[in-house]
């Protein structure tokens, strides 16, 4: 007999976006390193572009809990196009997702 896959439950389903935003937030912070400080880019900009628009989805997601709409994941996209501390960066996504 076939085993049917189970949907994720909600909050299992919050905890693999912030999972998936914390990794894009350093993913992306340490693109910016190497193009902004280092002039060493190591994907294109179409490749750096998709982590960005993919950030700026999982932010943007919405998850209903106790008839209460809230974000999902905290909103750091626009904050960190304009902020070019990395490490700050790197620091703050740890803390803002619980593992720092």
């Amino acid at each position: 007999m076939a085993k049917s896959k189970t949907p994720k439950s909600k909050p299992a389903a919050a905890d693999a976006e912030l999972r998936e935003w914390t990794r894009l937030v350093a993913e992306i912070a340490h693109h910016d390193t190497l193009y902004y400080q280092q002039d060493a880019p190591e994907i294109s900009d179409a490749a750096y572009d998709a982590l960005r628009k993919r950030l700026i989805e999982l932010e943007l997601v919405s998850m209903e809990r106790d008839g209460n709409y809230r974000i999902a994941v905290p909103l750091l996209s626009s904050w960190i196009s304009k902020n070019k501390d990395f490490e700050d960066q790197r620091e703050r996504a740890a803390r803002e997702s619980g593992s720092g």
